[in-house]
């Protein structure tokens, strides 16, 4: 099945949501929403010991590849542990996250829930989720292997609150055959701003027609995030209640961008928002239309399948005279325990064999990005995509120096919203300052929710 969606809307639906996860998302769940014959309890009831034994609800997003993932790890799961039931319950993107609410405002979330760190602040300082510490304590959940990192990218108030079953971060994919035919070496993996800069400057003359340097990194949110973090900043301050930074450092960010739009090497906006059939096969990376693509590492194979050409992971532009030189954004999907489960160890436990066991890792396959143990990775690299070996590469590379950064707090995905229109709007001829002055306001209106009542 084919998707029908313009590129801005694809890279806008990138921004929103999981690392890579939420492109994966898309392709429509396929199968019902509950299953092996097991109905889900009504609001407020918790999952019912099975007949022989332990009834456990589990819930994830997907379509039928990623549900046919989940179900062979869950039967595994089964097979190993005689008496214990999975009742699965999975839906698209969208549908699951609105069910996920109703869940959680009922107390009925399954056991064991698929979360992601856009909404991980809300729910967990809502109750929704119940802290992992205690089985991490006793090596239920065992992390002894694990980069702290990862670990630190599911906490709230110092607490572990979810497990990530696959990390992305924001990165250039770059064809690096296209860049070779048209008489230039390749980007190095690291690269900084100005040397960017230069590189699509310099490329796009030798570029044919049709053919771009760069896809508009202004208007991709992790891009942008990634930048306030190099500047010192968080997004949001302190309390949640508007932007942790100054007007400034969003000015530059749209000047630097801007600048690359008016010199011709980014993708007009009125092509670039042009309807696509497939978001990966019709792309411009795809059909070899242009060198460098604004995205998150996870896609690489997928856009991989689509072209002949080679494409390989640059890191996001270094910022030498940052506070932080490097500034890429964790973006994990996870698993949590539901707060209002009975069988907390056993949730633990089966969260524990999904990260951990080398034979469930292996069927799921990095299926939402780079895994977090140390042994798990060095297993998978004999079985995974090659495209996927740079992605564990660049994984480990990031976090070597990247800065920390707080869970992104209620509002902020307004906020990144807000962003790409401010984005959109300049591309379109809107002065930067003009469209400053509406971001800003339209980012404190988003972060109200969280001022005192």
């Amino acid at each position: 099945m084919q998707h029908q969606m313009s590129r801005r809307q694809f890279l806008g639906m990138v921004a929103l949501s999981a690392t890579g996860s939420a492109l994966a998302a898309c392709v429509p769940a396929g199968a019902p929403p509950a299953q092996p014959g097991a109905a889900a309890p009504e609001a407020g009831q918790a999952a019912a010991p099975a007949a022989e034994g332990l009834s456990l609800r589990i819930g994830w997003w997907g379509g039928l590849s990623r549900n046919e993932l989940y179900n062979q790890i869950c039967d595994l799961y089964q097979e190993q542990n005689p008496g214990t039931t999975l009742v699965r319950e999975y839906a698209g993107w969208s549908d699951y996250w609105t069910k996920v609410a109703t869940q959680a405002a009922g107390g009925n979330l399954p056991d064991i829930t698929a979360s992601v760190i856009d909404t991980l602040s809300e729910y967990a300082l809502r109750g929704a989720y119940a802290p992992m510490d205690p089985f991490i304590e006793t090596g239920t959940i065992d992390v002894s292997d694990w980069n702290p990192m990862v670990l630190n990218s599911g906490k709230v108030a110092d607490q572990v609150y979810m497990m990530p079953t696959g990390v992305t971060l924001n990165c250039i994919i770059m064809n690096q055959d296209l860049v070779k035919r048209a008489g230039l070496e390749p980007l190095p993996f690291e690269v900084t701003f100005d040397e960017f800069a230069a590189f699509t400057r310099q490329i796009q003359p030798e570029l044919g027609a049709d053919t771009w340097a760069t896809t508009n990194g202004g208007g991709y949110s992790e891009h942008f995030q990634s930048w306030i973090l190099q500047k010192g900043y968080q997004v949001a301050n302190e309390d949640a209640t508007d932007v942790g930074f100054p007007r400034e450092v969003a000015e530059e960010f749209f000047d630097y961008w801007y600048s690359l739009y008016t010199d011709g090497v980014v993708i007009p906006i009125e092509i670039s928002s042009q309807p696509l059939g497939d978001a990966w096969a019709d792309s411009f990376l795809a059909k070899g239309q242009v060198a460098c693509m604004y995205i998150n590492s996870n896609q690489l194979k997928i856009f991989q399948q689509y072209t002949e050409d080679d494409l390989v992971i640059v890191r996001n532009p270094m910022m030498p005279d940052g506070v932080n030189r490097s500034g890429e954004y964790q973006r994990p999907s996870a698993l949590s325990i539901a707060a209002n489960t009975q069988y907390a160890e056993e949730v633990a436990k089966f969260i524990n064999f999904f990260v951990n066991d080398i034979e469930a890792t292996r069927i799921f396959n990095m299926e939402l990005g780079a895994v977090g143990p140390a042994h798990v990775q060095e297993a998978l690299r004999e079985t995974i995509h090659p495209k996927d070996i740079l992605v564990l590469d660049h994984f480990n590379a990031c976090l070597k120096d990247i800065p920390p950064k707080i869970p992104d707090p209620k509002g902020t995905a307004a906020v990144l919203a807000a962003h790409r229109r401010a984005a959109e709007a300049i591309s379109y001829g809107t002065p930067i300052a003009e469209a400053l002055d509406t971001f800003f306001a339209e980012a404190k209106d988003a972060y109200a929710v969280n001022q005192p009542a």
